[in-house]
């Protein structure tokens, strides 16, 4: 099943959103000793809009709950600190969680049962399923989430129509007088939890703009700064994006997953490559009023590496952003 999207409707507080994740991505990255800092000076998505198909609806996993249930126990407890200080202003946020303690066994079941054990471990490497683990559950419309290994469900007079494996304690036990049994439901419960998996392919004219500088470190580091400017267009993208959405707690979590993962060869690409298949580096070095040279492939292949490199660490499975709205 397709879905038509409004790409006009994208606004320019999620244009400011990307723009902070990008710098972020561009600027924490290991950079050669030639290449100075580099900020992102322009984003937009263009006027092509991806093509997008519904593969599966189901359940959140729950990882994405564990995590937040994570979360609110640190917040609950003044003496532990809270992880999140500085942050809660943000509607764009890093979700990948480093749980050091998950045992290997607990891992294996987690994306064995579920098919997508979506969530944060501490490294990807270690982790990477093949596609045989990570669909063998069926990525279709006929068939629902394997059942998860979770705690007995409350009774059933304390359960909403709508539930779906909320926090228990955010939810209120309905009284059993008849007029209190009469009032609808919390709100919540109007705004549905679920788990979206969509087949993403976009090919079209959403563009970056960066800057940076060329770096002469001959005779001392940094003895010549040249600048750089670089313009990232063309992109072209194929995979599967997993969309969590918790109605309660007005939380999106969103992770993408490489359909074609585990499929062997000579020469394989990484996930990241993959994904990104795709994109179109212009650079120009020097003053546009001076002397200009253009096209420096050897700083357009360090962008697009790290581009790929950033999708993988902060994307793609088993790591997610969680978007607050």
């Amino acid at each position: 099943m397709s879905v038509d999207l409004d790409w006009h409707a994208l606004d320019a507080d999620l244009t400011s959103s990307v723009v902070h994740f990008l710098s972020s991505a561009f600027s924490n990255a290991p950079r050669p000793n030639f290449i100075g800092d580099i900020s992102v000076t322009s984003f937009s998505f263009g006027d092509t809009q991806p093509s997008i198909e519904v593969m599966d609806v189901r359940d959140i996993d729950k990882e994405f709950l564990e995590v937040e249930d994570e979360e609110e126990g640190l917040l609950d407890n003044p003496a532990v600190g809270n992880p999140r200080t500085g942050r809660e202003s943000r509607s764009f946020e890093r979700g990948r969680q480093m749980r050091e303690e998950r045992s290997e066994s607990d891992s294996a079941r987690s994306v064995m049962g579920n098919g997508f054990g979506v969530g944060a471990i501490p490294t990807m490497t270690s982790h990477l399923r093949p596609s045989s683990a990570l669909f063998s559950p069926g990525l279709n419309q006929t068939r629902s989430i394997a059942s998860h290994s979770s705690p007995p469900p409350p009774p059933q007079s304390q359960r909403f129509p709508h539930e779906v494996r909320h926090n228990r304690r955010n939810l209120r036990r309905p009284s059993i007088d008849s007029q209190e049994a009469a009032l609808p439901p919390p709100s919540t419960s109007s705004s549905p939890s679920l788990q979206i998996h969509l087949r993403v392919t976009y090919s079209g004219n959403l563009s970056i703009g960066l800057a940076t500088s060329l770096l002469i470190n001959y005779p001392s580091p940094k003895f010549m700064a040249l600048p750089l400017k670089l313009s990232i267009t063309s992109l072209a993208f194929d995979g599967v994006m997993l969309v969590a959405f918790e109605g309660d707690r007005r939380r999106l979590h969103v992770s993408f997953v490489d359909p074609n993962q585990g499929q062997g060869g000579l020469g394989v690409a990484s996930p990241g490559a993959r994904l990104l298949s795709g994109a179109v580096v212009e650079s120009e070095v020097g003053q546009a009023d001076k002397h200009v040279l253009k096209n420096v492939g050897k700083v357009e292949k360090f962008v697009v590496d790290v581009a790929r490199a950033s999708l993988e660490s902060e994307l793609i499975f088993p790591n997610f952003q969680t978007i607050l709205f």
